[in-house]
């Protein structure tokens, strides 16, 4: 499994993973065009097309905020789901970012919230 970071909308993966992203959330739970492309700049955000075999099987976005991975986005393509893709990407996800000793967050929500907030709007 391969995580193929998306710096920008130009990405040889970014057509299947934006049309995956649009089609899997809800248009409340997800940014448009213009959003993306913004955030795609900041230094703490990651956008991932996930591979298997070289075929594109899902996405994976993260925020970096210091001590801890906060998961923004996650989804697997439709056909491949109920077939162990997600349990292997955020398996993936969480060895990598072991290494890296940085902790996945699940819960701290208020903390996250503020830390996003400040990332985003540059607003305390």
């Amino acid at each position: 499994m391969e995580f193929h970071l998306v710096k920008n909308t130009t990405d040889s993966f970014f057509q299947s993973l934006w049309l995956l992203y649009e089609a899997a959330f809800p248009s409340d739970e997800r940014r448009n065009l213009l959003q993306l492309k913004k955030i795609l700049r900041k230094k703490e955000y990651t956008l991932f097309a996930v591979l298997e075999e070289k075929e594109f099987v899902g996405l994976f976005s993260t925020w970096d905020l210091g001590t801890f991975i906060f998961i923004d986005h996650f989804a697997v393509k439709e056909e491949l789901r109920g077939k162990g893709f997600g349990t292997k990407i955020l398996t993936t996800s969480f060895e990598r970012q072991k290494q890296d000793g940085k902790e996945i967050s699940k819960n701290e929500f208020e903390e996250i919230r503020r830390k996003l907030y400040t990332i985003v709007y540059g607003v305390t």
